[in-house]
């Protein structure tokens, strides 16, 4: 770091300090044997501190089942780290401040609450035990800016108008012009606020998330993902932070596209609301259900172009040196593709180095759909079905296949059978929906078309009872059949019967 930089930045007047019920707080809570009581008595004699909490987690984003009147049930109902979080978030607000003046604090919060949501659904969706700190390191994230434009005001606001609003090129200017960077000089400050370590480790790395040391990484990544959700809200272009999104969290939480696309909407649903707790302006966003369409639309374009392929679709070519025949509409692999897939993974599934699992579907109500909206209408169904069908089932490892003309059949070496079964009704409920924007249809109910599935599985349930492709395929079948029997509009997986 520039000595000059640094000695600007570290005797500033102007450097922003926690309120003193925060940093007591902070005290505290660093204490294991800490009095619940005694927090609640610190946090009520602030009384306007403490409407604000109970205001948030009376609201329909914390779900509490009963309402909370006071701070000590707060603690009970919530336990200690909600709490806290909360306090530190009110008190972090104030003391960074939310007025516009020269620095744009609209953006700044609106990157640092949408972050903060989607850091802390994504670690609720996957159980970490850091939801909460998540919140805090998505609101923290960023105040290095803060610091940086209150100690060389001029020098540092002709950074950000050069940057144009670009988080990217304003972090690469300031390393090339000030040889440090927000990261870094926001991880000084929270040390200075004796922030817990994790937190300041979260800052320090929330712009290179692969970075952070083991006993964080979760909790940064976290961070970093939320910042995605942010950049596909924000920017008048989605795509290349919806790609980024859904590949980084494939590869970092193991989730997909469609539960992604859950924490897009609750984000964008939820935001406006908890900005007004924080009394907080953070402007407009994109809808969420926009961008998920957009998910969609670019999905779709990819098959009609043939430019999509998976890296299932890579690695298995490469694998077995073939270029299997695609499906002209959709650019899936065909039955041919479909079959030679199942006959390279079989062999190892049964003899039990890892699990192989299968799903089909079939769109019921084809022949209803093209008499009631035209056979153009079956085909963007077929589309965008396909276009589903990877979304769900590619971060998995699955290839996607078009068998028939509204048949469609995913192998997933590796997959379980939970996983696949849950992911088969993922994209069975999601279907109708789809289908009515795709056709420019009111509601669902204008078009018959829905879908039935069947998954089966080599693995240790089945393994000794399926032992080929055919049977494999075979239990598949019986597996949609039941879910055809039933009234269709169902997903059915094969259970092997048990041993005598």
């Amino acid at each position: 770091m520039h000595s000059q930089i640094l000695e600007e930045l570290t005797t500033s007047d102007s450097l922003p300090s926690l309120p003193g019920v925060a940093a007591r707080i902070l005290e505290l809570t660093q204490d294991p044997d800490v009095k619940l009581d005694d927090l609640a008595e610190m946090i009520q004699n602030d009384q306007a501190l403490a409407a604000k909490i109970l205001r948030t987690v009376n609201s329909s984003y914390y779900g509490l089942r009963q309402r909370c009147g006071s701070i000590q049930r707060a603690l009970a109902m919530m336990g200690l780290n909600p709490v806290r979080s909360l306090v530190l978030g009110f008190s972090l607000v104030e003391t960074v401040g939310s007025d516009r003046g020269e620095f744009d604090f609209v953006a700044y919060w609106k990157r640092g609450l949408l972050t903060a949501m989607g850091a802390r659904a994504i670690a609720e969706a996957k159980k970490l035990r850091n939801a909460d700190e998540a919140f805090l390191g998505g609101l923290l994230q960023d105040v290095g800016m803060i610091v940086m434009h209150r100690a060389i005001k001029e020098q540092y606001e002709e950074l950000l108008a050069r940057s144009d609003g670009a988080h990217a090129s304003l972090l690469a200017l300031e390393i090339n012009e000030l040889e440090t960077h927000h990261a870094e000089v926001g991880a000084m400050l929270t040390e200075r606020w004796k922030m817990p370590e994790e937190l300041t480790l979260c800052v320090r790395y929330h712009e290179r998330p692969t970075a952070a040391p083991q006993q964080v990484s979760d909790l940064v990544r976290c961070v970093a993902l939320g910042n995605y959700i942010h950049d596909a809200l924000t920017e008048d272009d989605p795509s290349t932070a919806l790609r980024g999104l859904y590949s980084k969290a494939q590869a970092w939480m193991s989730m997909t596209p469609s539960e992604i696309d859950d924490i897009l909407v609750l984000v964008g649903e939820s935001a406006k609301d908890v900005a007004k707790f924080f009394s907080l302006d953070i402007g407009s966003y994109r809808s969420p259900d926009e961008i998920v369409s957009e998910a969609e639309r670019q999905m779709m374009s990819f098959s009609r172009s043939g430019e999509h392929e998976s890296y299932a679709e890579r690695g298995f070519e490469a694998e077995h040196s073939i270029a299997p025949e695609r499906d002209g509409l959709t650019g899936a692999i065909g039955a041919q593709g479909f079959l030679s897939a199942l006959r390279a993974a079989c062999p190892d599934a049964c003899e039990g180095k890892t699990t192989l699992s299968v799903a089909q579907f079939t769109l019921d109500g084809a022949d209803a759909l093209v008499e009631q909206h035209g056979a153009e209408a079956l085909d963007e169904a077929v589309i965008g079905s396909v276009a589903q069908l990877r979304a769900a089932f590619e971060p998995m490892g699955g290839i996607v296949c078009r068998l028939a003309p509204t048949i469609f059949g995913v192998v997933l070496p590796g997959g379980d059978r939970e996983s696949v079964a849950h992911a088969a009704d993922r994209f069975r409920k999601q279907l109708p929906a789809s289908v009515a924007r795709w056709i420019g249809g009111e509601s669902p109910a204008t078009h018959p078309l829905r879908v039935s599935a069947g998954v089966a599985s080599i693995d240790d349930q089945s393994r000794g009872q399926i032992t080929s492709v055919n049977a494999l395929m075979s239990a598949a079948a019986s597996a949609i059949k039941d879910a055809r029997a039933s009234g269709g509009d169902a997903v059915r997986t094969f259970a092997p019967s048990r041993a005598a």
